[in-house]
Parts: C-alpha cells; structure tokens; sequence
C-alpha cells in the first residue's frame, strides 16, 4: 500500500486529533510509563518492570520529555488522540517533516504510544491516518523507530506500510 491508497474505512472516527501543549505533558508522560511497561518488559532481552519505573522515576529523562515538547522546532508536530467525548489523552504521536534545507530528506515519525487498554482498539490506525493524510509527504521517505521485539508495534506498522524495515538495533538503555 502507498502512501496516497487509503485502506478501507471500517473503524468509526471516536477519538479527536490535536496538538499537545505543555500542559499536557504529566498525562503524556504517564501515557508513555504505562505503554513502555506494556511493550518493553521482556525476560529475553532483561528489561523488567522495575527498570522501566526507574526510568520513569528519573526527574532527568522528564525533564528532557518536557523539553521536547516545549521546545520542539516548529516543524515538529506532537499530536494527542484524545477520546471523543471524555478528552483523554489516550495516544500520540511525534513527527518531524523532512527539513526544506536538506539537512534530513525523509519524514520522521518518533514516537507512536496508546494507553494499553487502547492498544490494538483501531485508534492507533485513526492517529496514523492523519499522520499519513495530513502531515507526510508521499514524494519521501518515511523513517520511524521501533523496538525489534516490540511484536504488535512490528505487526501494526507493517500492515499499514508495505516495504517498511528495519534497519539497525538498538539497545534500549535504562539508569543504574
């Protein structure tokens, strides 16, 4: 499938697309703590619950999340889905355009996290959509970065993007 070929829609429109502000960034980072103990944890590659806690325990690695957010080119775009009717942040996305000088000659997706009651729900494929019909530009090329273990994620993005692959591994780092 390409980029301009839409798949049919049969998942009903129910979560609203907007732009994080800073305000939103403790609902965005417990989203990101509770969908990286989902997807992370594994006994093959030694990545525990703890280790993710920790992570998320270190005021640092917020501090650079928050800083992000707030002081993020304005090329680059964080999206929120938020639940229709509740406005919760259940999802978001990052994205960063190719840049017009050259510097990066292909669209850039991230990061791409739902809460883990709303994984594999249809709302991932609404955010993508957007991201596609709204934001990428069909004449690049379109990088993200993925876990190799993360099994759902791989089975997502494969089923929505024909020839993506992976590229190189690497090791997610966690604090002593």
């Amino acid at each position: 499938m390409s980029l301009t070929e839409k798949p049919s829609d049969r998942i009903r429109e129910n979560i609203d697309i907007v732009d994080a502000v800073p305000e939103n960034v403790d609902e965005m980072w417990e989203l990101l703590h509770q969908s990286w103990l989902k997807t992370f944890v594994s006994d093959e590659h030694h990545v525990t619950a703890s280790d993710i806690d920790k992570k998320f325990a270190n005021p640092k690695f917020k501090d650079e999340f928050r800083r992000d957010l707030t002081e993020a080119p304005n090329r680059e775009k964080f999206l929120l889905a938020k639940e229709r009717g509740s406005g919760k942040i259940i999802g978001m996305g990052q994205f960063t355009p190719a840049s017009q000088d050259g510097f990066r000659n292909y669209d850039y997706i991230s990061k791409f996290y739902f809460l883990p009651e709303y994984m594999e729900s249809g709302r991932g494929v609404q955010l993508w959509r957007y991201i596609r019909d709204h934001l990428l530009d069909p004449e690049k090329e379109t990088r993200l970065n993925i876990c190799t273990y993360n099994e759902n994620g791989l089975k997502f993005w494969k089923k929505w993007r024909i020839g993506w692959k992976i590229t190189k591994w690497t090791k997610m780092k966690f604090p002593e």
